[in-house]
């Protein structure tokens, strides 16, 4: 059997703070930099309204190009009288609308009435004639 002295033992303990570790300086400075970037770009950019555009496309007929000439003598006294006629023709109209539409008998359009009623379809780009 062994014997313990009754006399404690001494032990020395020390405590020694390690270094705090520092963090990476390229993470912070990538990240100063996009965000030096970032409000360049918004504080130098002009602001500009939104533009909203609209386009309206209309079905269109291309007519030839007619060129009239008249020659008349001019009589230095007198009266000439020239008696008025009646001027006859087809007027063409095209519906691009969704709606059909009637054009009645007897409609004025600047001056040119109509003889008989026509019904235009809708979406109707054929020609239809008064």
């Amino acid at each position: 059997m062994q014997t313990v002295d009754e006399q404690p033992e001494t032990i020395h303990l020390y405590v020694v703070r390690e270094k705090a570790a520092r963090p990476p300086l390229l993470p912070i400075f990538l990240s100063m930099v996009a965000l030096s970037i970032l409000i360049a770009v918004c504080a130098l950019t002009p602001y500009q309204q939104p533009v909203t555009r609209l386009t309206i496309r209309v079905p269109a007929v291309l007519l030839p190009l007619k060129t009239l000439t008249a020659r008349v003598v001019v009589i230095p006294t007198g009266v000439k009288v020239y008696s008025a006629t009646t001027a006859h023709g087809t007027l063409t109209i095209t519906n691009g609308s969704v709606i059909s539409q009637t054009i009645p008998q007897g409609f004025r359009l600047n001056n040119v009435v109509t003889d008989t009623a026509a019904f235009v379809p809708a979406g109707s780009c054929s020609l239809n004639s008064l």
